[in-house]
């Protein structure tokens, strides 16, 4: 509860009246109670890449991507090249054993044969010189066709292996020149992701900006419309009830009796009904308690 000053003269009495007056007229409608704050919307913060971060990312997405690539290759190529190198190593062996095969067999074709004609007592004719002939001629030329057939082999493995050979020397131009596409094209992947999340970002905090300003006028025009309604409203002059229920009169009789009980009660009498204006502040009813209260007083302080 606020304490006005106590009047030392019907002018700072005046004075008094009047700051209780203004004080309850504010009180009644305080304009604290309608403050408005404004909106604020967050921003779309996005740190962007730049060219050399851009370019640092490409080129490890890209070797990484591409050495993948390199290395299954090669491993498939040493894989086939191991392949051909273990026919090379064996391909003697092979046909040494192939050609065992064939002399044993055809040697015992030429025993089964001598071995019959013993049996048959020509062990010694011509027939079976002719016979063995054959035999050893069919041996010899079995034995020239398996030369041929692993001559061609080992020819045919080693040409694969160097085709692999060739296929493992270009590998480094081939890919070498493939990393550089892949990292041209990642650059321009990201580029254009920066430049798109750019422009988002942009979009967005420009809605936000735009939202702002429209929240903002906004306010400001309800700020207007509260300052004049509130400038309107504490121009009107309190109700007797509204300042019964506030405490006003409370206060103006509070004043009054500081001042008029710093009189004689005569003077103090006298001044409270010549002074219209003090009327201004209290209710009829008001004003008859008072002034009887102070025309009791005269005739207490008389003793009569």
């Amino acid at each position: 509860m606020i304490e006005f000053e106590t009047p030392t003269s019907f002018h700072e009495l005046i004075h008094c009246l009047e700051d209780i007056d203004a004080h309850y007229v504010g009180r009644r409608y305080a304009y604290e109670e309608y403050e408005l704050y404004d909106l604020i919307f967050d921003r779309y913060e996005f740190t962007n890449k730049t060219d050399e971060e851009i370019e640092s990312e490409a080129t490890t997405y890209s070797e990484n991507k591409i050495n993948l690539e390199k290395n299954a290759y090669l491993c498939e190529l040493n894989a086939e090249n191991a392949k051909y190198t273990h026919i090379e190593q064996n391909v003697s062996a092979m046909e040494t054993e192939e050609k065992n095969k064939i002399i044993s067999e055809y040697n015992k074709r030429i025993e089964n044969l001598r071995a019959d004609a013993v049996k048959r007592g020509v062990a010694s004719s011509t027939a079976l010189v002719n016979a063995i002939n054959l035999i050893e001629s069919e041996r010899s030329d079995k034995l020239a066709s398996t030369t041929a057939k692993y001559l061609n082999m080992s020819n045919e493995v080693k040409g694969e292996k160097e085709k692999i050979a060739v296929k493992i020397q270009n590998a480094e131009s081939y890919f070498g020149l493939k990393l550089q596409s892949e990292k041209e094209e990642k650059i321009k992947e990201l580029k254009e992701k920066r430049s798109k999340d750019i422009f988002e970002q942009y979009d967005y905090n420009m809605r936000m900006h735009e939202k702002e300003v429209k929240n903002l006028n906004m306010l400001n025009r309800a700020r207007m419309h509260l300052s004049l309604e509130y400038i309107a409203i504490t121009h009107e002059p309190l109700t007797n009830p509204q300042k019964d229920v506030l405490g006003y009169f409370k206060d103006v009789i509070k004043v009054m009796d500081q001042y008029f009980y710093t009189l004689d009660a005569v003077t103090a009498y006298e001044i409270f009904l010549r002074e219209g204006i003090l009327s201004y502040y209290l209710t009829t009813d008001y004003y008859s308690i008072m002034r009887e209260k102070y025309n009791a007083r005269i005739a207490l302080e008389s003793g009569s």
